[in-house]
């Protein structure tokens, strides 16, 4: 089975979607788009039925919510995780308040998650990796990712991971994807004077994939991909 992320081209390119029960790793540098990249699979989640979890730092819910509907996606349903740390805010509904600082209170969230939606298919986004990362030491951000991923094997999840590219030492990254099913590199190339986007699918679990980069664009309908 397989998880769609509701991007045509991206979907024909892994025959269908996510390998189901997969961690996928995004990576690319800041405003680069995987942000979008998350909401399409978010938005697509969402219409099949999944349970949905998102977990993130810096903004409000209202402003994510804004930012999907920006693209015509809907975030409707969604659980957030918000990393923010401030505990004196009031949380909205369906939003639950942790401290970046403190890997265990995101992680016994994203397990309570887990637990609470064990009958149904998941998907979850966690966007606050490079955060986690400048607030903690690599060593316990792994050691947290290695039991998330023990507990994301046990349900019918599917996890992105979104992480900011030039921001931490190669060798953590390294170690980090190797702990995922997948890794999808976004890179903008400049060509001529112009600047092109592109991705390239680095390694998917179970699903041969072309070695080559794919131009994608974001237009008002989300993010496009081309040959």
């Amino acid at each position: 089975m397989v998880e769609p992320l509701g991007i045509e081209k991206f979907d024909e390119i892994l025959k269908g979607g996510f390998p189901e029960k997969s961690i996928i790793l995004v990576e690319g540098t800041p405003g680069i788009g995987k942000d979008v990249l998350a909401y399409h699979f978010m938005h697509k989640g969402l219409k099949e039925g999944d349970a949905c979890a998102y977990v993130f730092v810096g903004q409000t819910v209202e402003e994510l919510s804004s930012e999907f509907e920006a693209y015509n996606l809907s975030a409707k349903g969604t659980c957030w995780i918000n990393a923010s740390g401030d505990k004196e805010a009031e949380a909205i509904e369906n939003e639950i308040i942790c401290d970046a600082s403190e890997m265990f209170t995101i992680s016994s969230a994203i397990k309570d998650f887990l637990q609470k939606n064990k009958k149904k298919q998941m998907r979850i986004v966690i966007s606050v990796l490079s955060t986690l990362l400048m607030s903690n030491s690599p060593t316990e951000v792994y050691k947290h990712l290695s039991s998330l991923k023990n507990e994301f094997k046990k349900y019918k999840c599917t996890v992105l991971m979104l992480i900011e590219t030039g921001m931490h030492d190669p060798q953590v990254v390294t170690s980090i994807e190797q702990l995922c099913d997948g890794v999808i590199d976004m890179k903008a190339f400049e060509k001529e004077w112009e600047i092109q986007p592109m991705l390239k699918i680095k390694k998917m679990r179970a699903i041969p994939v072309p070695l080559k980069y794919f131009k994608f664009a974001i237009t008002s309908s989300g993010l496009t991909i081309s040959d």
